[in-house]
């Protein structure tokens, strides 16, 4: 009986639907910034597979800043990689988004992002949020408390994880930055949960042992 156990927990892994659905340049490494500094992005521009949205002028920018060790942006410590997002400068409302296919409907994914926001903190619905087909199916409730200080002289980002289901096989990640603050973005990852993989791998089985 254990034998036959183990056997369908591990056909069940095999069976699970895998997803393709990937998040390209989520440590927005590309394009790169030759020679170090901020270029920056308009309403329509691509940031490696990032579309910026709903930008004002000078509003997002993409870098690092070849003064300091570690690489930094704006005085922030990169999660990881040399360059990260800058979006809402000046405290311009801007949003980043992407258009992401292959979901696998009623898997659940997670969302993993370092980020830090200007300010005491923030608990905003709006900040992070799953689109599918044009309607905000998921706000995603995020939490930003500003970043970590090493000695008052460096900032660390912080990072912060978000599931959900997916309700269609192409869904839009978006990304705003709190209203009347800036934040810097960088290292978001998309991965399905092992969970629910194994869930779907499971009912797959016992479809085709019912035919």
């Amino acid at each position: 009986m254990r034998k036959l156990i183990v056997s369908l927990v591990v056909l069940a892994f095999v069976a699970a639907p895998v997803s393709a659905a990937t998040l390209v340049n989520g440590g927005f490494e590309d394009p790169h910034v030759e020679g170090g500094g901020y270029d920056v992005y308009t309403d329509g521009s691509d940031i490696g597979g990032w579309l910026v949205t709903a930008s004002e002028p000078t509003g997002v920018l993409l870098g690092y800043d070849t003064i300091n060790t570690p690489p930094r942006i704006f005085d922030m410590v990169m999660a990881e990689g040399t360059q990260a997002l800058h979006i809402g400068e000046s405290a311009r409302l801007n949003t980043i988004s992407q258009v992401i296919s292959d979901f696998v409907v009623g898997q659940e994914y997670q969302i993993s992002l370092a980020a830090t926001v200007y300010g005491e903190g923030y608990t905003n619905a709006n900040l992070l949020q799953v689109y599918n087909a044009g309607t905000a199916s998921y706000d995603l409730d995020t939490t930003f408390s500003g970043s970590i200080r090493d000695g008052s002289i460096l900032n660390y980002m912080l990072y912060s994880t978000h599931n959900f289901t997916a309700t269609g096989t192409e869904l839009v990640l978006s990304i705003t930055n709190p209203a009347g603050d800036a934040m810097q973005i960088d290292d978001i990852t998309l991965v399905p949960e092992p969970a629910t993989m194994c869930l779907l791998g499971l009912g797959g089985l016992f479809l085709r042992r019912k035919r």
